[in-house]
């Protein structure tokens, strides 16, 4: 896992702070959710950061995998602070397997 921090940074605080989680070695199973597949090359980029007021929680996700796409795939998603939730869970490598036997 890396940190980025693009943008001018001061003594203070850093403009812009990005989380960034490169992730590879995923079993196959399903993307984002959404039902579409994947092979076990897919490479998967998540990008997150807070929106400049501080009351979003933003995230880009982008992924590729040669035996499933065409071309690279990606989404964006926002959570309000406050309103959302985003809940803590552990990557259990068995959560998609039923998946593929749809």
């Amino acid at each position: 896992m890396a940190v980025s921090v693009p943008g001018r940074r001061d003594d203070r605080h850093a403009a812009t702070a990005t989380l960034v989680v490169d992730t590879t070695h995923l079993s196959a199973s399903t993307i984002v959710n959404n039902g579409l597949a994947h092979g076990e090359k897919v490479h998967l980029i998540e990008r997150f950061w807070l929106s400049a007021d501080g009351k979003m929680l933003l995230m880009q996700q982008e992924f590729e995998d040669p035996d499933a796409l065409e071309n690279r795939g990606a989404r964006f998603v926002g959570w309000d602070r406050g309103s959302d939730s985003i809940y803590p869970y552990e990557c259990d490598p068995s959560f998609g397997a039923n998946d593929n036997k749809k």
